[in-house]
């Protein structure tokens, strides 16, 4: 089970640099509005980053059937000269 120090919003915006070195040693930071959780802040480490283009959502898109998304041939539209 993993363990958050938990910082309230107003502490965590005043001690900013504090709550990043605290994650990236490597222990989540838990931060609460009204005392609700808001967000967590953890190590880059923690996560991994990926680059998406417009063509990934089509292919993480739910499959319909008899549906294949096509790209138009061709360069495009004719943009006119200033």
């Amino acid at each position: 089970m993993t363990t958050y120090k938990r910082w309230n919003l107003e502490t965590a915006k005043a001690q900013f640099s504090e709550v990043v070195r605290a994650a990236e040693s490597g222990q989540p930071q838990l931060i609460t509005r009204r005392g609700h959780p808001a967000a967590i802040i953890l190590p880059a480490s923690e996560v991994t980053l990926q680059q998406r283009t417009g063509w990934d959502t089509f292919a993480n898109m739910p499959k319909v059937p008899d549906f294949e998304p096509v790209r138009a041939s061709g360069l495009g539209r004719d943009i006119p000269e200033l």
